[in-house]
């Protein structure tokens, strides 16, 4: 039974709480609800900027205004490239408080490790390292039978012997030489052991196993990604798409010493992922600020915060307000019904007037229309107008702020 039968809906369209997680099975949440046509020059943009691929993207609002949409549109250019079958990988991390550019590269590596995308260098060793040694540790026969049991990641422990294998070490050691070799030797010896010799054995070991020789050399997560990106070249990654979400919030409120030891490893972030991958980070209008001030100088040294490097996000227009309201509308719209209007229960009206009240910042849109929805149902499924909005002023729009509606 939906509540909102009378209105044609199988739900209230519009979220309760206007935030972004591409993991929620709320549809209204989690980005599947999107309309390419409110953010064309956007998306041009962005597209044309991943196509160059410069080492930093940035997404942000030039007209310091939160709310206007940048997570929808990272996650949408995420999921697209996701999409594209291939020698590219596309991961999404969602920013936290307190993250250091060493735990983003901590994080590239286990998103890369989870979803199988470390596997390929394995296989692609393994059929190299049989074909180039003739008296090797592991036969072209037994690698094509270890290719048959295991062509995705194996999350359990792997028999060599039964690849007539006699001597894994050995093995290991041959294949960190030959990894070691075909990088030009830019891949630490030491780093390609541990890759090989966890994943040869059980590669749930891997997320344990490399700390222990990071910590060993006292080196850090930034030089393991080097080593991985390495290795995916070798598995036949070609490049790598990094969406950093919320990365204001850790930005934001740095100074001093605090912000000049973050850029200055991020920068080394940036440097080892040079002609590797490209990142894109979201910024809101203070963390754009500190990016900008003398001690933020180390990023944009590299990424400058120019017209090569942004992609400006902009409030909603005014006529696309009833294409943001329809396309929520239609999703949750029941089947074979027959609404009086595509916008039902709005009247086009209406919407404009919540545009303005929001000034056309889509969370506070749709903060409100979420308000407006919820009260007509109280009302008895009233149309909604600019005569309800008027009547329910403090309910709908009089509860809405664009400036205090921050995610």
């Amino acid at each position: 039974m939906s509540f909102y039968k009378e209105y044609y809906l199988s739900d209230n369209p519009f979220p309760t709480t206007p935030i972004l997680d591409p993991s929620s099975e709320d549809d209204r949440i989690n980005g599947a609800i999107f309309n390419s046509d409110i953010v064309v020059e956007e998306i041009e943009s962005f597209q044309s900027k991943i196509r160059r691929r410069p080492p930093l993207i940035y997404v942000e609002n030039s007209d310091f205004i939160r709310g206007v949409g940048k997570s929808a549109l990272v996650v949408q250019q995420w999921r697209r490239l996701r999409e594209q079958h291939g020698n590219v990988t596309s991961i999404y991390i969602r920013s936290e408080k307190k993250l250091k550019p060493a735990d983003f590269a901590a994080r590239f590596i286990g998103n890369w490790h989870q979803s199988g995308h470390l596997w390929p260098t394995v296989l692609a060793a393994l059929d190299a390292y049989a074909k180039e040694t003739s008296q090797g540790e592991i036969t072209p026969a037994g690698v094509e039978a270890f290719r048959k049991a295991f062509p995705h990641l194996p999350l359990r422990p792997i028999p060599l012997l039964n690849f007539m294998v006699y001597n894994p070490e050995q093995l290991v050691s041959d294949l960190a030489v030959w990894a070691h070799r075909h990088s030009g030797q830019k891949l630490h010896l030491d780093l390609a052991q541990v890759f090989f010799q966890s994943y040869l054995a059980d590669p749930r070991s891997f997320p344990d196993a490399y700390p222990k020789m990071l910590r060993k050399h006292k080196w850090d997560d930034i030089t393991m990604l080097t080593a991985i990106y390495r290795l995916m070249k070798l598995g036949g990654y070609e490049y790598h798409y990094v969406f950093l979400d919320q990365f204001e919030d850790i930005v934001h409120g740095l100074s001093g010493k605090t912000l000049i030891t973050f850029n200055t490893e991020m920068r080394r972030l940036i440097e080892a992922s040079i002609a590797q991958a490209t990142l894109i980070v979201t910024l809101h209008p203070g963390a754009t600020a500190t990016l900008s001030s003398d001690e933020g100088g180390d990023i944009t040294s590299i990424a400058p915060l120019d017209q090569r490097h942004v992609v400006d996000v902009r409030s909603l227009p005014k006529d696309s307000a009833s294409l943001l309201a329809k396309s929520y509308l239609d999703h949750y719209r029941i089947s074979e019904s027959s609404p009086p209007d595509a916008l039902y229960p709005f009247t086009s009206e209406a919407i404009l007037e919540i545009y303005e009240a929001t000034h056309g910042n889509i969370r506070a849109c749709l903060l409100a229309f979420n308000y407006a929805i919820e009260k007509g149902v109280d009302e008895d499924f009233s149309v909604i107008d600019g005569g309800f909005l008027a009547d329910h002023h403090p309910h709908i729009t009089g509860r809405v702020s664009p400036e205090e509606v921050v995610l």
